[in-house]
């Protein structure tokens, strides 16, 4: 897969740049010993299962030309997030197009960049605007613009339970990461035009130590992943190795690290610590692997997928790949590393639900590019790295 190097970093969703210095926390040990983490790291990844594929039937005044995220509706329908034309693109779950929500602008309802960043929730539909900082809502059913509510800090990820809204990112104030506001307040503050002063910023959970102390690394290696299950959080940072449990109160109750097999894995802290600006920093894609996403399912097992970069100086073009792994959140079994299939026609966009990886892909078909939306069950009992 191809793309330009900023095109990578700013519309993929997991390198933002929001450069500070905050406070630090205290990182609790990993569930699994060393020695246990590395005999774990040597056995295969999860069995990709392929339940379904489907190809989108984009149309003429609405083509997929630059993805930046896969939104799965409870009807199994799609939304896609279309950096090129700064719009959100809805698809049903035979791949038809529906409508579209929002168009390139400054106005109510327009996106001045379009975010990877978005949920649904019953016939809502809210999707971030990275250069305003404005979270826009719209009905699904029609794609009415219901209003907009401001961010204080650069949403990275949604998470819906209930009526609840989840949300992280890094607050450069508090230091913290995790934040979540009932639906109807948000919505509240969206027809309100704003006027109530409700601005969407994380208040819980404290960010790793690499980032408090080298602001290089904040800057460039800002990313958090995390998903919500029964009131227990797990969030993920892209350049840390541990995974943070999460209280129903936001106390942070354990760690959990993915053991590293075929992809690159990190540089060990005091690297990171140690890290300083030019070649040293602009190269630092080719050699570590970073968390994009994470979930955790019913059976107790956390689902991570990492993407490694690679920039070909004769094309001047990116190429990603990306690994899923299953661990068990007591430590006691892990499935690193499992090869995703992708083409090399687009960057894929990648999404988690439990046990469930869906992977967006263009393929070239013809003369032209088709878009595919593919379902994998993981399978952690079946460690063999297999894809059925």
């Amino acid at each position: 897969m191809t793309k330009d190097p900023a095109t990578l970093i700013s519309c993929a969703g997991r390198l933002t740049a929001s450069i500070a210095l905050v406070f630090a926390i205290t990182a609790l040990p990993p569930v699994a010993s060393p020695n246990v983490s590395r005999v774990l790291s040597a056995q295969p990844g999860p069995t990709l299962v392929l339940e379904d594929s489907i190809i989108l039937r984009e149309t003429d005044d609405h083509p997929i030309g630059q993805p930046v995220s896969l939104i799965t509706v409870d009807d199994g329908s799609f939304l896609i997030a279309d950096g090129y034309s700064n719009s959100v693109l809805h698809f049903d779950s035979r791949g038809r197009f529906l409508r579209n929500f929002g168009q390139k602008g400054e106005g109510p309802g327009e996106f001045e960049f379009v975010s990877y960043a978005g949920f649904v929730a019953g016939d809502v539909v809210g999707i971030g605007d990275d250069h305003a900082f404005e979270l826009e809502l719209f009905e699904l059913g029609s794609g009415a613009h219901i209003g907009a509510v401001k961010m204080g800090s650069l949403i990275e990820a949604y998470v819906v339970r209930g009526n609840t809204v989840w949300f992280v990112g890094i607050d450069t104030e508090s230091s913290t990461t995790l934040g979540a506001v009932e639906l109807d307040d948000l919505l509240a503050a969206a027809s309100a035009g704003g006027s109530d002063g409700t601005t969407l910023s994380p208040d819980r959970v404290g960010v790793p130590r690499i980032y408090t102390e080298n602001d290089v690394v904040m800057g460039m290696l800002s990313g958090v992943t995390f998903d919500v299950r029964e009131g227990v959080s797990v969030v993920g940072f892209l350049a840390s190795p541990s995974l943070l449990i999460v209280n129903s109160s936001g106390a942070v109750v354990d760690s959990l690290e993915v053991p590293v097999a075929r992809r690159r894995g990190l540089l060990d802290e005091e690297e990171f610590l140690g890290m300083g600006r030019g070649p040293e920093s602009t190269g630092i894609w080719g050699r570590i692997s970073a968390l994009v996403k994470v979930s955790h399912d019913s059976r107790g097992y956390v689902h991570t997928v990492h993407q490694e970069s690679n920039y070909d100086p004769e094309s001047r073009q990116m190429r990603a790949t990306f690994f899923v792994s299953s661990v068990k959140a007591d430590g006691t079994r892990a499935c690193p590393d499992t090869l995703v299939p992708t083409s090399d026609a687009g960057l894929a966009e990648l999404t988690l639900d439990g046990d469930r990886l869906r992977v967006l892909d263009q393929r070239l078909a013809g003369s032209g590019v088709r878009t595919v939306v593919r379902t994998f069950r993981i399978d952690p009992d079946d460690c063999t790295g297999r894809i059925k």
